[in-house]
């Protein structure tokens, strides 16, 4: 599993930006954006090594098409 730094502070940093503390492909533009600079598997591994007690994450698929549509991430507990 290959983590890419840089993708994970950046996300990590519009997550704490953000006054819900949930980000996602299709709400937030700037996680758009991320979407489509980094690699898919960058972005599947570097989510899936944040920690499960304190983050939430989504990776969306088509599952039509076979292909990955987007991502989110949020702090469980911002409720």
């Amino acid at each position: 599993m290959a983590v890419n730094q840089e993708f994970l502070d950046k996300v990590l940093k519009l997550l704490d930006e953000n006054p819900n503390k949930v980000i996602g492909t299709k709400y937030t533009p700037e996680a758009g954006k991320l979407f489509n600079e980094y690699s898919i598997v960058d972005i599947k591994d570097s989510l899936k090594s944040l920690d499960k007690s304190v983050y939430e994450t989504q990776i969306y698929e088509s599952f039509e098409m076979a292909i990955v549509t987007g991502f989110a991430l949020g702090l469980r507990d911002r409720y």
